[in-house]
């Protein structure tokens, strides 16, 4: 399984503008359903801050596995001391891994290091004087918002939990269909379905009707990588597929916010069982190392508490819905 985190760029203009036809915002757009199961995720969370130094590990070099474990651990409201660490982590290299000053090549990072920050109740606008979230909305390009879809999703969801409109170049995006890089196509390059889990969460928070039909293909996209009763694979070309923690991480709170409650559930109970006793999470049976047991422990904890994502994750800045400025 691949880890999630490409550092890309974001879009242009800042003037929103409401659309002739209004979209009504999908029912479950905040992941209000599924359980709550407290003490699993608090289970994890500990695990993190246990084993943090893992997730440190790279952090000179790149935050993003780091990012991850702030977000899963902010989703629980424990271990401050951790959190306390992983700030810090985030003021010494923040700025290497989101430069405010020349974002383009980097929307991904700066999306992500955004959702962190709100996640932990702090403000991406002005963290230790640095405007991350701006970042988000600093790039000129329909080429900086898509060269990967991840962060694509990524760049829409910050900008739904700051309340931000959405750039028309970050939008158009997320709704096209490239076979190189969008797997609602159907002829990806690759396999991608925790990244069309992520793309619709993101998208529930969008309101512009232009969105329906690609909301479609992904739903259908996640549909053939299902297994029933249980979660979804990170491939669909298998005749045996077994369901990934990671994958399902993102998938079931993006399913859940398109409307397919039942399945977005079943997923969340299979995520439960899967929880190892010292509160890891194993992603797959080759990937055991502890940097893969990191990464499935800090995407597996937000959708444990009420199919909670990226766009919600914590208690402050909660998710808005957004509009498409011109």
């Amino acid at each position: 399984m691949k880890h999630k985190t490409v550092a890309k760029t974001v879009g242009t203009f800042v003037v929103a503008v409401s659309l002739s036809v209004a979209y009504q915002p999908l029912a479950h757009a905040n992941g209000t359903s599924g359980d709550t199961y407290t003490t699993q995720a608090n289970k994890a969370a500990k695990y993190v801050a246990d084993n943090l130094s893992v997730a440190r590990a790279s952090s000179a070099s790149g935050l993003g596995v780091e990012l991850d474990a702030l977000i899963g651990v902010s989703a629980t409201g424990t271990q401050s001391a951790a959190v306390t660490t992983m700030l810090s982590d985030v003021t010494t290299y923040g700025p290497t891994y989101c430069p405010t000053g020349s974002p383009s090549g980097h929307v991904g990072a700066c999306a992500k290091l955004s959702i962190a920050l709100m996640s932990a109740g702090e403000d991406p606008a002005s963290f230790d004087g640095k405007n991350y979230i701006g970042a988000v909305s600093a790039a000129s390009s329909y080429t900086s918002y898509s060269e990967y879809v991840t962060n694509t999703a990524l760049a829409l969801v910050a900008l739904s939990r700051a309340d931000k409109p959405v750039p028309a170049a970050l939008f158009q995006a997320a709704i096209d269909q490239s076979a190189d890089q969008w797997p609602a196509s159907g002829s990806p390059a690759w396999d991608d379905i925790d990244s069309g889990g992520l793309m619709l969460t993101a998208l529930s928070h969008v309101d512009d009707s232009r969105k329906t039909a690609t909301v479609t293909n992904i739903e259908s996209w996640m549909d053939q990588a299902r297994v029933d009763g249980e979660g979804w694979s990170n491939q669909v070309t298998t005749s045996d597929p077994s369901s990934n923690v990671n994958t399902t991480a993102w998938v079931a709170p993006g399913m859940d916010r398109s409307d397919e409650t039942s399945q977005a559930v079943d997923a969340q109970s299979w995520l439960v069982s899967q929880q190892n006793t010292d509160g890891s999470f194993t992603a797959g049976p080759d990937l055991t190392e502890p940097i893969n047991l990191m990464m499935a422990t800090t995407q597996a904890i937000p959708p444990l508490l009420g199919l909670s994502s990226y766009d919600n994750a914590g208690t402050t800045y909660q998710p808005h819905t957004i509009t498409v400025a011109s």
